[in-house]
């Protein structure tokens, strides 16, 4: 009887686990309250996607682009709205920023100033093991 509860407490962690394979992709606007990124903090699971959403009709020009030159992503030169861009899968902790409005942080995944923001890891929760008596 002990056998049977360890493959049935198997089985649902693996098919929990495989639910988690499956990544969100999560929204920040662009420029809709000034010269911000709403959020400008952001938490995701490793894999996770960013859209960018920039709604405004003509007005400021805006871009976004990671604090690591545009390495990780880049949604090109400055362009008034509307507009949206997707990043890639993300994997690491990453700041972000404006190249008109806003300068890259330190690094680290630290935000600069003015329109910047940054994406933060969350860490997933992993069962070791576990008994039913």
């Amino acid at each position: 009887m002990r056998m049977n509860y360890k493959v049935c407490s198997m089985l649902a962690l693996l098919v929990c686990a495989s639910a988690n394979c499956v990544a969100a992709n999560h929204t920040v606007q662009v420029g809709q309250s000034g010269l911000t990124f709403s959020p400008a903090t952001t938490s995701i699971a490793s894999g996770d996607t960013i859209t960018f959403v920039n709604s405004n009709t003509g007005g400021l020009a805006h871009n976004v682009v990671s604090d690591d030159g545009g390495t990780t992503f880049s949604s090109g030169a400055p362009m008034s709205g509307p507009w949206t861009f997707t990043t890639g899968p993300i994997t690491n902790k990453i700041a972000f920023h404006c190249t008109v409005h806003g300068t890259a942080g330190p690094g680290g995944g630290v935000a600069g100033t003015g329109m910047a923001g940054s994406i933060n890891l969350t860490v997933p929760v992993t069962l070791q093991s576990f008994e039913v008596n």
